[in-house]
């Protein structure tokens, strides 16, 4: 009996399942216009001869959901048809956000950019969540950017084909202005000193203000402003510090801000033990210390403790022990204001370099990158000397970026492989073309340039410039790396004809012909020893103003043989080679005409140029130049080598070799001693998001032209003041300067704007 009853209950569970689950036969898909019968079918988790239950139904409609393209979806089976039937997401037609100004809210690129990352673009499905979030954002953007009058409207439009018009409508209103900005309980600082933490504040001269916008008010900027406070206190010891109160409050109207911040000081805390811990080979703790530069009863300074640490860690990393750790842990004592300083060292494993690999240099040859390399595989690791590595590759020019890996060798404690990695920048230039400067006159151009010729790192240039003033064929080459060990070697040809009637100066002409050669010697990691020679053959043909006066140079052969030897040392430590914001460059060079040569003349010029970061991209440069020429052996030093003044390479704000001695019929004569200086204030163009092509500043030239060292009167110095602007563009970089003189004569020859092509500020 038993037997029957189970065979009975088995037959039911069979007709069960049977009822349950039929086989699907068919798929219709219904509702779908711009989404494909394959695409909804490739969410299913059924497909045509499965059985179908309850199951399936419920896990097709999450799968359907989750492909993020129907607002709704209806599954039905019916006599072993399974039938979806979806409702679609319409399609963005167009997405326009219009009425926005301050671009310091929105950026119309990194709008673009959201709109695509967001997938809210034409053409994508339209998400209704993502839509909300992208609202919201855009709402607490305007706030926090003190646009609190802000009004943003959304319109979607629909039409007949499930597509949708997007349309956001921003009317930003006025920015809230700050009115009145304080700081209360500062006693070690004035409130001046702590608000200038702050990019953002009461406003300014009206006219600055036009232009900085101090006293608009931004969330962002008042947080930053708040940190950088806190960081100052901690960091110089006042390890109490915090901020009581910060009270932004806001008019009525939505248009003026009154901001009050309240802060503790405390008491500065000071060192009360430093102690050494772990394994720091055999150095003392009394050289670990000097290397740390933090005494006990010293002021607790986290920022020159840092200094220390990477002190300590840069000693080791030059030592082989790469992956050396310098931890300092405190214990901060509230009751005596002091602190414990406990710094954990261990210089793990000593490393040793195992390949040095470069990439990304598709042009340039690999040994033109390892030369700069200060160390081979197989030597010791040495940080100093990988970071002097980089710097020495960047200071190539031929890339835009140079980044350093250090990858660890799988199976080895102590070995590293060196990946450097570069960005290749365009090092050659051709170019045709026309161009005006107020010193040549119009001119044209045609110029090879390449500073890494066929990737070998050799210079080649190669010109022609012909104008009102000067007719110029050049040739010059150049091996950086002549013999393996930085050795230069350069040479080159070159013909020049110069008509002195269009640089402002009496009339002569003057052919010249010759070639030269250099060769060079480093004699530090930034300076080189540069001797070489020049041989020309020198046409000089006098006007009247020059036979009358100089009659001994004018009545001699017309044709002289020009043999000189010249001398320099040259040294720079520029971070950049266009716009540079560190570093100097000094240059002394002595220039002798041969005694067995016709023309017999020694000069000796020297020039320093000094850059110095401020603040925000702010710039001093300061730059200045002694010049001296002389003749020997009772010649007479040639005219045309005497220096002149004024002009865009010395005192702006002056003609073009106007200034210096002048005969008797006031007709410029030129001096043998040169001294001239400059001060200027550069920095990116202000209001443009993109100007790293760009500068501008305001500078001040001095300087006099003094016929000998003997004659140098207070009464030669000139000097002028003005603004200018630099554009390197495609064609080569443009300055233009306007000037105004300060020292000058009533009958000094003035200008007040200036234009070159081939000059940057």
């Amino acid at each position: 009996m038993k037997f029957i009853t189970g065979l009975l209950f088995t037959f039911l569970i069979s007709l069960s399942h049977y009822a349950l689950s039929e086989v699907i036969s068919k798929i219709e898909i219904g509702g779908i216009s711009s989404t494909t019968r394959g695409t909804v079918l490739s969410y299913l988790p059924i497909e045509v001869g499965d059985e179908f239950n309850d199951s399936l139904s419920d896990l097709s409609i999450k799968k359907l959901y989750g492909s993020g393209l129907f607002d709704d979806i209806k599954i039905s089976f019916v006599e072993g048809v399974l039938k979806v039937i979806v409702t679609e997401k319409p399609v963005i037609s167009y997405f326009e956000v219009k009425g926005f100004k301050n671009d310091r809210v929105i950026n119309e690129e990194a709008l673009k950019r959201t709109l695509q990352d967001l997938k809210l673009t034409s053409g994508d499905i339209l998400n209704k969540n993502t839509l909300d979030k992208f609202m919201k954002s855009l709402e607490l953007e305007y706030k926090q950017s003190g646009h609190y009058k802000a009004k943003i409207e959304l319109k979607v439009n629909n039409d007949s084909q499930n597509r949708v018009g997007v349309t956001v409508n921003i009317d930003e209103g006025n920015v809230a202005r700050i009115n009145s900005f304080k700081i209360e309980g500062g006693n070690s600082y004035k409130e001046d000193y702590l608000l200038n933490f702050f990019e953002i504040g009461e406003p300014d001269f009206f006219l600055i203000n036009f232009f900085t916008e101090k006293d608009f008010f931004s969330q962002l900027e008042f947080d930053a402003g708040i940190q950088k406070i806190k960081s100052h206190y901690l960091s110089e010891g006042y390890l109490d510090f915090e901020i009581k109160n910060q009270v932004v409050e806001i008019s009525e109207n939505k248009e003026d801000i009154n901001i009050k911040i309240e802060i503790f000081e405390g008491d500065i805390y000071s060192i009360a033990k430093i102690d050494f811990k772990g394994d720091y080979l055999n150095l003392t703790k009394q050289n670990l210390n000097t290397l740390l530069d933090v005494k006990v009863g010293d002021i607790f300074k986290r920022s020159k403790l840092i200094i220390g640490l990477e002190n300590i860690n840069n000693f080791f990393g030059d030592q082989g022990f790469a992956f050396a750790t310098i931890d300092a842990n405190t214990n901060q004592n509230s009751k005596n204001k002091d602190v414990d300083l406990i710094i954990e060292v261990n210089v793990n494993k000593r490393i040793y370099l195992n390949r040095i690999t470069i990439t990304g240099n598709t042009r340039t040859q690999d040994d033109v990158i390892r030369r700069e390399i200060n160390l081979l595989e197989g030597q010791q690791y040495s940080k100093s000397e990988l970071d002097k590595s980089i710097k020495n590759i960047k200071r190539l020019a031929f890339f835009k970026s140079v980044d350093m890996k250090t990858i660890k060798v799988p199976g080895s404690i102590d070995k590293v492989d060196l990946l450097f990695v570069v960005d290749e920048n365009k090092t050659g230039e051709l170019s045709i073309g026309l161009s005006q400067s107020n010193s040549t006159g119009a001119a044209f151009t045609f110029g090879i340039r390449e500073r890494n010729f066929l990737g070998t790192g050799n210079i080649l240039n190669a010109s022609l410039i012909t104008s009102e003033a000067v007719e110029e064929l050049t040739f010059f080459f150049q091996n950086p790396d002549f013999n393996g060990k930085k050795h230069t070697l350069g040479y080159g040809a070159f013909s020049r004809s110069t008509d002195s009637r269009y640089i402002d100066l009496s009339s002569y002409t003057l052919n010249e012909i010759g070639v030269n050669a250099s060769y060079g010697i480093p004699i530090s990691e930034y300076a080189k020893f540069t001797n070489g020679f020049k041989f020309a053959d020198v046409d000089l043909a006098c006007g009247s103003v020059y036979t009358y006066y100089e009659s001994a140079q004018c009545t001699t052969p017309s044709s002289q043989l020009d043999i000189t030897y010249f001398s320099s040392v040259n040294e720079n430590s520029l971070n950049d080679s266009t716009f540079p914001s560190d570093g100097r460059k000094n240059n002394l060079k002595l220039e002798v005409g041969l005694p067995f040569a016709d023309l017999n003349y020694y000069k000796f010029d020297a020039s320093h140029v000094s850059y110095y970061p401020i603040k925000n991209n702010l710039v001093f440069k300061f730059n200045s130049s002694v010049g001296l020429i002389d003749s020997y052996k009772k010649s007479t030093t040639p005219f045309y080598k005497k220096y002149f003044g004024g002009g865009t390479n010395s005192i702006r704000g002056f003609d073009l070799n106007s200034l210096g001695p002048k005969y008797e019929n006031n007709s410029v004569k030129g001096g043998e001693v040169s001294l001239l200086s400059s001060a200027s204030l550069i920095s990116p163009v202000p209001l443009l998001e993109d100007s790293k092509n760009m500068r501008v500043g305001a500078f001040v030239d001095a300087g006099s032209i003094t016929e000998n060292l003997t004659d140098f009167d207070l009464n030669d110095i000139r000097a002028s003041t003005g603004v200018g602007f630099s554009w390197v563009t495609p064609i080569g970089p443009i300055g233009v300067s306007w000037s105004k003189p300060l020292i000058y004569k009533a009958t000094d020859d003035t200008e007040t704007f200036t234009f070159n092509l081939g000059a940057t500020f």
